[in-house]
């Protein structure tokens, strides 16, 4: 698990790697927005003092951040730019419950592996049956068809975008592979 938090107060950078640190979780801690090292991170924490929102906003659609906190002052609810809003004054055992709470999934395939995943989808004998159960009792399962360009848009997406579609969705995918010939 690896966090950006762009923070200049003391207090708020200890108590976050501190949670941080509990969790074996890499923390990287920025003063300004241009100081990131990476393009992707599983947590993006932001310190509402000293934070221009605009700038926040820009450098958030340029990252791939999976999840984000807002750290904000007590009365405030925070910003809907933020996926939670942590109100201060806080515990490192609160940063580190928000931390735990979310389960975050990378790419584990490389794009030679992706390819290689595309090409036989692309082949007539595959399978593909994605079904998005949302809430059966409100919305029926949704079945895919194997559509040419499903794939590539998906992989086109920023992880943010497919999290806002996706959100509170079960997924299940499963390709069936036909046996070799002897």
């Amino acid at each position: 698990m690896n966090i950006l938090l762009l923070s200049n107060n003391y207090v708020v950078v200890e108590f976050v790697t501190l949670a941080a640190n509990s969790l074996s979780a890499e923390i990287e801690v920025i003063e300004n927005i241009s100081d990131h090292s990476s393009d992707e991170y599983d947590f993006f924490i932001v310190d509402e003092r000293g934070s221009i929102l605009d700038d926040v906003e820009s450098l958030m659609e340029s990252l791939d951040i999976s999840y984000s906190i807002f750290l904000c002052k007590r009365g405030s609810h925070g910003d809907d730019l933020f996926d939670l809003s942590i109100q201060k004054p806080f515990l490192p055992s609160d940063i580190e419950s928000a931390l735990s709470s979310q389960t975050i999934n990378r790419q584990v395939l490389n794009s030679i592996d992706i390819d290689e995943i595309k090409s036989l989808l692309d082949d007539d004998f595959v399978d593909l049956d994605v079904d998005l159960d949302v809430d059966t009792d409100t919305m029926p399962i949704v079945n895919i068809p194997d559509e040419p360009g499903i794939l590539d848009a998906l992989i086109s997406m920023k992880s943010k975008k497919i999290k806002q579609i996706l959100r509170g969705a079960e997924i299940n995918i499963s390709i069936k592979f036909p046996k070799e010939k002897s």
